[in-house]
């Protein structure tokens, strides 16, 4: 009986241990932990801008796990080929990775290409990651520099759907209060202030909160950090939805007469449903379809993100759609002159010829009101080309053969 009570108390304290181990183990790993990596350089490695996000966060009673690949003088295309930052890359399923961009005149040295690629391998390790674009600030009397750097990042951000972390900007409005804080350590590098302001730039991003609720200041004057904690809620808080990650629906169209090619561009989309505004629908990501008799038709179509969002948006628009008799081309084989004609005449359109390669051959811009064009193919070589007809809209692709 003895032996069986030791053994008991014996489990009990291992499964006590246990639990604890894994507790602390698995923090990191947890649901509810926020996990954030941060890759960049000497602008968020000095003053330590991770660990000041990470406490600052758990002042604010988050939980938080961050990890540091931030490493002086060197920029993202250097992290690409650094093991360390591709290991950490792959080492969790982040909530967010910070991709912190380098200001040098005139603008951005990081490339679009860098921060493409850089997306896609985080997407590639967990698709549900989000990606945050640390905004920059200038060098110390550069200010010009700044309109080129804050459209280059919203560029970027727009392009790979990323979030948008406006340091740079509460740095720029900074030097507009009276006093102006010193955020400067040097020419280029952040004092514990301008490290701060990143921290709460951050803080009030992530979780979407105001930073004067938050009773941290790091190792900045309690003054100055609340000055600064108005100023973050003033650039980031009250304008969060320009910094967000924003899901826009949207595609493409080529009209062949009666029917139409429609492509959708809508980037990270896994469902879609089309409405082609004359009773029929699908859900195919790219379909075609047929009209049956020519007229203006509005056109939908509803998507929806991957599942990690579930955000859904709307693209509408109306288009003409001819029945194939709206366009003629004669003669077809052509031997020196096509007579291309339209049932209406209209203004302001493009005419296209490519060849069999998908080369482009010809083009005009027609600004005056006609409906006949006469184009000379003489100097074309014999086999089939396509035109392409352009105007708002109102768009055709017809083959035709020189001979």
């Amino acid at each position: 009986m003895e032996k069986e009570k030791s053994l008991i108390n014996i489990l009990s304290k291992t499964f006590i241990i246990l639990i604890i181990f894994l507790s602390n183990s698995l923090l990191a790993n947890s649901s509810d932990t926020l996990k954030v990596l941060f890759i960049g350089n000497c602008l968020s490695a000095f003053n330590n801008l991770p660990e000041m996000f990470q406490n600052m966060s758990e002042a604010g009673g988050k939980t938080v796990f961050s990890k540091n690949e931030t490493v002086p003088n060197t920029l993202l295309e250097d992290h690409l080929i650094r093991p360390a930052t591709i290991n950490s890359l792959h080492e969790k399923k982040w909530n967010y990775v910070i991709l912190q961009l380098t200001p040098s005149y005139p603008g951005l040295l990081d490339t679009y290409q860098t921060v493409e690629t850089f997306n896609t391998l985080i997407k590639e390790n967990y698709q549900c990651t989000k990606t945050i674009l640390f905004m920059p600030w200038t060098m110390k009397n550069t200010e010009y520099n700044y309109p080129l750097i804050f459209t280059t990042t919203l560029d970027y951000a727009k392009k790979i759907n990323a979030c948008v972390a406006p340091i740079g900007q509460i740095w720029h409005d900074a030097l507009k209060l009276d006093p102006i804080p010193e955020l400067y350590l040097d020419l280029g590098h952040p004092n514990p202030a301008g490290t701060y302001a990143s921290a709460c730039g951050f803080y009030t991003l992530i979780f979407n909160e105001n930073p004067e609720e938050v009773e941290f200041y790091a190792s900045v004057p309690e003054n100055e950090a609340k000055v600064l904690q108005t100023l973050t809620k003033t650039v980031v808080l009250y304008n969060i939805n320009n910094w967000l990650t924003k899901y826009f629906a949207k595609f493409s169209h080529a009209i062949y007469g009666s029917a139409v090619q429609f492509e959708n561009l809508t980037f990270d989309n896994i469902s879609s449903y089309w409405d082609f505004g004359d009773g029929n629908y699908s859900n195919e990501k790219s379909p075609q379809h047929i009209y049956t008799s020519h007229g203006n038709y509005n056109v939908s179509l509803i998507t929806q993100s991957n599942n990690c969002h579930n955000t859904t948006d709307t693209c509408f628009k109306n288009l003409k759609i001819g029945t194939g008799e709206d366009i003629s081309l004669t003669p077809n084989p052509v031997k020196t002159k096509l007579t291309i004609e339209l049932k209406e005449a209209i203004s302001d359109f493009n005419l296209y010829i490519f060849d069999s390669k998908g080369m482009k051959i010809y083009f005009k811009n027609v600004l005056k009101e006609t409906n006949r064009i006469v184009l000379d193919t003489s100097t074309f070589s014999k086999g089939f080309y396509f035109l392409y007809f352009e105007c708002g809209n109102l768009n055709y692709k017809r083959k035709f053969i020189k001979i």
